[in-house]
């Protein structure tokens, strides 16, 4: 089996020659290794990656907002204006020293009702947008793993907008008005996803869910504001012989039934202690047979930073914990870092995966 057909036999739960282990990458991540590091990436593990596409307020706002966003830089910080019929939304984006030199948003667009009236004041048309990072990758990588495009859960355009202390205070005062921006949302991504699929899409990565997860806010709002709408989406995927993964960092105990009922192919990463309630083992008994499960040791707290020896005896315990039956890949949290270590960590964890007898 090459490592794209071991991808998918573990998301369909397929007997395989081996369980898959795949680093997650994106196009940033892959710029900062070097071409053996890469390379041998590609020629003993089994790679997963993360196309981005259009953002959330792009997939909300549609050609209207893509044709009156206005990005002005000035030193280190860019502010974001979208000029609306009743008037104008504004956001800051700060590169800090504190972030390692990445970006963090200090205004969102959703400070008061004025600008969710705003929003919802922007006529829609379907946006005007390509594929072709989908389509590069999908041909770069050949068979050397499988080419996702990013998209998201509905719910998340919420954090994008009001930013998340806000956006809990007003989901604890006006449920029924988030749900609105939701259920708008969902039927902006499911127009989203059919023009994708179009254009040739076959495989999404879909992230999200974790912010209205139960280790954030009570389980009923994650089955109100989450479920349904991914549930909806998962199946649009299927009917057209798609596959999703469902992103999800956080405790997840109290919403496998939800999970199994939105159905995705693939959940990852399956975080255990602080992060998590679930070990991988557990999670293969609550939802295993019918979700392929991956993950799911820590990129940062743990394969950046511990030696091989104990990289290869936890891979060794999540192969033994998850393994058994199909539907695992032993794989990382995506959390989109690079360090030389990590590579090698994966590199390590690939050769015990290699000698594990299934």
């Amino acid at each position: 089996m090459n490592s794209k057909e071991r991808i998918l036999a573990a998301f369909r739960h397929e007997s395989v020659d081996r369980v898959p282990c795949s680093p997650h990458m994106g196009p940033g991540l892959i710029s900062r290794l070097q071409p053996d590091e890469w390379q041998a990436l590609r020629t003993h593990t089994d790679v997963t990656m993360n196309a981005g596409g259009l953002g959330d307020l792009a997939i909300f706002g549609g050609q209207y907002y893509l044709d009156h966003c206005r990005r002005t830089t000035e030193g280190n910080v860019t502010t974001v204006e979208v000029e609306t019929p009743k008037g104008m939304l504004v956001s800051t984006i700060e590169v800090t020293q504190e972030s390692g030199g990445g970006s963090t948003t200090t205004e969102h667009m959703g400070k008061s009702d004025a600008d969710i009236e705003r929003l919802f004041s922007i006529p829609y048309q379907p946006p005007t947008f390509d594929v072709d990072a989908y389509h590069h990758w999908t041909q770069d990588l050949g068979d050397d793993g499988l080419v996702a495009l990013g998209t998201c859960s509905p719910f998340r355009v919420l954090l994008g907008f009001f930013g998340p202390n806000a956006l809990y205070l007003r989901m604890a005062d006006d449920a029924d008005m988030m749900e609105r921006i939701v259920a708008t949302m969902y039927e902006r991504v499911a127009i989203y996803i059919d023009a994708c699929m179009d254009k040739g899409v076959e495989h999404f990565w879909m992230g999200g869910s974790e912010h209205c997860g139960p280790g954030v806010v009570s389980p009923k709002l994650f089955r109100r504001l989450v479920t349904p709408y991914d549930k909806r989406l998962v199946a649009q995927i299927h009917e057209r012989g798609g596959t999703q993964n469902m992103h999800m960092h956080g405790k997840l105990k109290a919403v496998c039934d939800d999970l199994l009922e939105i159905g995705s192919d693939t959940l990852s990463p399956v975080e255990t202690g602080l992060r998590g309630d679930l070990t991988l083992a557990e999670a293969k008994a609550l939802i295993g047979d019918r979700i392929c499960v991956k993950g799911n040791l820590d990129d940062m707290a743990f394969l950046a930073i511990e030696p091989l020896e104990a990289v290869r005896a936890a891979a060794l315990d999540a192969l033994q914990q998850a393994a058994a039956g199909g539907g695992y890949i032993l794989s990382g949290t995506d959390a989109g870092i690079y360090s030389p270590e990590w590579v090698q960590s994966f590199l390590a964890m690939a050769e015990v995966a290699k000698t594990y007898a299934l």
